[in-house]
């Protein structure tokens, strides 16, 4: 009877860790795993790393400056295929199958086996065209947010092109830097579980403007708060906003509550173990850290890259022992 009690009381406690675990309640920062890539123009090389996001399979995708293309792993680095034209920011809608980059002044939209599939967008500044845009990112509704940084705005469709809508306009006098208002000089966009929009605003000439600024699904700015340096930004699915800063002599990851509340970093600027110069992150739904080092050419992971299973993911094992 002891042994059976206590066996439930173990079965208990791991289950409670697993729950732990899946709302990112831990604290703790993850340990360097392993890191993968190399200066070059061979598959599973770079050549100005700039973008990466993960799917719901835990694969890993890299979009490229100069090689002009993505490239798609798995998780501990494999390569699986590399397609063309690409090297823009990268989204992907797992329950359709469809990666979104932006390229040019347009969105390219592929199937998740490298085939072009769609797209949109043209030079200018009327709906559904864009000047420089800077950034893609599918809401949890598949909504598709695009961060026109040389329009000044944000503008979101729905998966297969339909224009939605986008930020309010500055209203004349333009401020520099006015809360809520999105500049040319904006880096990254993202988008949380409950569809609200994060943009990583950023001026060398105003520090005032280094800062995120958070908005809702119809892009109605809430709230925003100050942080330096910001080039990519991720969430995960337990309210968490993570971001990629470098500046001058330092790197790091950077994890916030969606509410703008500091929890922990990791890394440091270098070429060692762990270090980086990162310019974008993804985070999987392990809670594994993928960064892409753009001055390393390498993709350098954080956390266990645990492989999830039908029998092991989180859910299934909450549901089990609840």
């Amino acid at each position: 009877m002891k042994t059976r009690n206590l066996l439930a009381v173990c079965t208990t406690l791991c289950a409670l860790v697993l729950w732990l675990g899946e709302y990112g309640l831990a604290l703790a920062q993850p340990p360097y795993v392993l890191s993968w890539g190399g200066h070059g123009g061979a598959p599973g090389q770079f050549s100005g790393l700039h973008y990466i996001a993960v799917d719901g399979t835990g694969h890993v995708y890299t979009g490229e400056w100069y090689n002009l293309r993505i490239q798609e792993f798995e998780s501990r680095g494999t390569a699986v295929r590399v397609w063309a034209p690409g090297g823009g920011d990268i989204s992907i809608n797992s329950s359709i199958g469809r990666l979104y980059s932006n390229y040019g002044d347009a969105i390219l939209v592929y199937d998740l086996q490298g085939h072009p599939v769609g797209g949109w967008g043209s030079t200018g500044s009327g709906p559904g065209q864009f000047k420089n845009p800077q950034g893609v990112a599918v809401g949890p509704n598949g909504n598709v947010y695009v961060l026109d940084s040389g329009n000044a705005r944000i503008q979101y469709f729905t998966s297969d092109g339909g224009y939605l809508g986008r930020s309010p306009e500055a209203i004349p006098p333009f401020v520099a830097c006015s809360p809520g208002v999105v500049t040319g000089l904006s880096t990254s966009i993202a988008v949380d579980d409950s569809g609200n929009v994060f943009v990583a605003q950023y001026s060398p000439a105003f520090s005032h403007c280094d800062r995120i600024d958070k908005f809702t699904p119809d892009c109605t700015f809430i709230k925003e708060w100050y942080v330096n340096d910001v080039r990519g930004m991720a969430t995960d699915h337990s309210g968490h906003l993570y971001l990629a800063r470098s500046g001058s002599g330092y790197s790091a990851v950077d994890r916030y509550t969606t509410q703008g509340t500091y929890e922990w970093s990791v890394g440091s600027l270098g070429s060692g173990p762990g270090q980086f110069d990162a310019y974008d992150v993804a985070v999987d739904g392990f809670g594994n850290i993928f960064v892409a080092d753009f001055g390393g050419d390498h993709v350098v992971v954080y956390g266990t890259l645990a492989t999830p299973t039908p029998e092991t993911t989180w859910g299934a094992l909450r549901r089990r022992y609840r």
